[in-house]
């Protein structure tokens, strides 16, 4: 919820479950990719680790970062100087797969949300209003007659 300091305070809030949905495709529409190069701390169980990188100021220079906006199609990447040698090149490849792959992942995504959303917009039309819905007819042995 907006606060207000927030750019958003005078933005209504979702009041429909199709608002609701338009408005968790906006906030999807950058894709981030970040590859770190260096030692992390794992811990936690192996199928769920859990992860923990150094603090930003420590891991200068060893993180290339991809970001793409979905919507302009801007694609911004940083990429350190270290990792323009060619003996570098390995890095850059498996960095550019990820955003690869990240990207085909988001692309299915969208795909499945516009068609969860088509078949709820389908089935939405086929559910008759109270104005539409026939009168239950009375039991047998009511006393309204």
């Amino acid at each position: 919820m907006p606060d207000a300091t927030s750019p958003d305070r005078d933005k209504p809030a979702p009041s429909n479950l199709w608002t609701k949905l338009i408005s968790g495709v906006k906030s999807a529409i950058e894709l981030r990719v970040v590859t770190y190069i260096g030692d992390v701390e794992i811990e936690g169980e192996f199928g769920s680790p859990t992860l923990r990188f150094p603090k930003p100021e420590d891991s200068a220079g060893r993180t290339l970062a991809t970001t793409i906006d979905m919507v302009e199609g801007d694609i911004t990447t940083a990429i350190p100087d270290a990792f323009w040698t060619p003996e570098n090149q390995a890095i850059r490849d498996y960095h550019q797969g990820q955003v690869s792959q990240a990207h085909h992942i988001v692309e299915r995504n969208v795909r499945l949300i516009l068609e969860l959303a088509d078949k709820l917009q389908t089935q939405l039309r086929e559910v008759p209003s109270e104005a539409e819905t026939p009168p239950t007819p009375d039991k047998p042995g009511s006393d309204d007659s």
